[in-house]
């Protein structure tokens, strides 16, 4: 599998080492910039971890090579027209807030602990993060989207905390006045997330003909794909 690397940082990085010499295309860098679609010409697939303000300036590109890419960037907002365009193109896009399968198999857990407020008004949800000092965004991407998979109401406020070289914590706390229930998912190392990113792709690749030609989410590719899997 062809790989084009976008982005060389924390998690970035630990990409290479997964894949032998002759399958990288790049990697690309701020040392080594992307500047002309044709130097991806040799690529299959591209997976990306860049800043959102980098990622915001690679879209225009990518979509010009018409390459499938697996998206691994937080802290921007896709363009609104994304998806009108990657079905004209024919391509398919996935991205996650985090690449980590025990994080995305959360979704529908998520899903029926959001719907507990209905039956349950006095349940109270309590959400926070810890990551690593140099983490510009808050809250985390990933807390983010624990906050949509629960679906509520009312806007859930989410602790962020930034200190060490935490890879990243997500804690989510549901209490009522007789119980509390705890769901915390650690990340020991970025490794998980660049193995998740891989496997993303290879997917992609497998199953490009049957999967829709729009930007979709780690977790929704999981669930097209469940049965053959």
């Amino acid at each position: 599998m062809k790989t084009a690397v976008i982005g060389t940082g924390k998690t970035g990085s630990e990409i290479l080492p997964l894949l032998k010499a002759d399958e990288i295309v790049g990697p690309f860098s701020t040392s080594h910039p992307l500047e002309d679609p044709t130097q991806l010409r040799e690529a299959e697939v591209c997976v990306i971890f860049v800043p959102g303000p980098a990622a915001l300036n690679l879209i225009p590109k990518l979509l010009e090579t018409k390459i499938p890419c697996v998206w691994g960037s937080t802290g921007f907002e896709w363009p609104q027209n994304l998806d009108d365009q990657l079905k004209k193109l024919n391509i398919t896009w996935v991205y996650a807030r985090n690449f980590s399968f025990l994080i995305n198999l959360l979704a529908p857990v998520l899903n029926i602990l959001g719907q507990a407020k209905e039956s349950m008004p006095e349940i109270q949800y309590k959400l926070s993060e810890v990551h690593h000092s140099q983490k510009k965004d808050a809250p985390s991407g990933t807390a983010k989207q624990w906050q949509e998979w629960l679906d509520l109401d009312e806007n859930l406020q989410i602790q962020s905390q930034r200190e060490g070289d935490v890879v990243g914590i997500h804690k989510l706390e549901l209490s009522t006045p007789f119980e509390k229930l705890t769901l915390e998912h650690t990340s020991h190392e970025r490794k998980l997330f660049a193995h998740g990113a891989l496997t993303a792709a290879k997917l992609l690749l497998a199953h490009k003909n049957e999967l829709p030609k729009e930007l979709i989410s780690f977790d929704q590719l999981l669930s097209l794909l469940g049965e053959k899997l």
